[in-house]
């Protein structure tokens, strides 16, 4: 069961995501529902510990396993959802993570399945992170810090 609620047009979830970059690149997704972009991850099952929550976020997603983890911040995040149609506070926990691409995954832009539903990926250049629609937002400054050490983050949508 994952860790999330729905109380009338509220809901609250808790996540992990994962920043994986290679050859310079970050790993983004995306999916149907959504044209923004996301880090890859997902819901944390009641019960489950976040560092296996991520592992297997990842390998359901990218049919891969996650190498050298380590923990990078906590984010809050509030926002209205179009997608539930509800107001949504979300507890994100962030991984940097290494993978060995397998080969579909080297093309700049790959689709996998996951439960019948496809999932979008692609390598984005660092550089270009501002330029495209990634939410949320406030996690951008985030990424590529290298100071060590866990720290929180919050931003609410207005």
């Amino acid at each position: 069961m994952d860790i999330f609620f729905k109380k009338d047009d509220n809901t609250f979830k808790m996540r992990t995501a994962c920043i994986i970059k290679w050859e310079n690149k970050i790993l983004l997704a995306y999916d149907d529902s959504n044209s923004y972009r996301y880090l890859p991850g997902g819901k944390v099952e009641f019960g489950e510990k976040i560092f296996d929550a991520i592992k297997r976020e990842i390998k359901e997603e990218l049919k891969v396993d996650l190498k050298e983890l380590k923990e990078k911040f906590i984010d809050e995040t509030f926002y209205f959802s179009k997608f539930s149609n509800s107001n949504v506070h979300e507890v994100c926990f962030y991984f940097e993570g290494k993978i060995e691409p397998i080969e579909q995954m080297q093309n700049s832009k790959f689709t996998l399945v996951e439960n019948g539903r496809n999932l979008y990926f692609e390598w984005v250049n660092i550089e270009d992170l501002n330029n495209i629609d990634f939410r949320p937002k406030n996690v951008l400054k985030h990424i590529n810090r290298s100071d060590s050490g866990l720290f929180f983050t919050s931003e609410k949508d207005n």
